[in-house]
């Protein structure tokens, strides 16, 4: 809802691995043609996710790595890509 007021295009993340899981770190790689230096958004509500993690890019694909994580907690993320064209 909140893309389409912002005139935002969303797109699903397809090829997300979610791996080296441990009680307070993670990471996610995700697949993407071109480094548009994109920047992850966390948060515990799916309305408010301020946290920022920034990716290192290599083989095409983005690799996070999310820290300072609390254990049983569900967390919310999405990718803003700096760069759209």
């Amino acid at each position: 809802m909140n893309a389409m007021v912002n005139n935002n295009d969303w797109t699903s993340i397809k090829n997300c691995y979610i791996y080296d899981i441990t009680s307070s770190s993670v990471k996610v790689s995700i697949e993407i043609e071109v480094d548009k230096e994109g920047i992850l958004y966390l948060g515990t509500s799916k309305y408010y996710m301020t946290k920022e993690y920034y990716p290192v890019f290599s083989e095409g694909k983005y690799i996070f790595t999310l820290t300072e994580l609390d254990p049983n907690t569900k967390y919310f993320f999405y990718i803003k890509n700096v760069y759209t064209t």
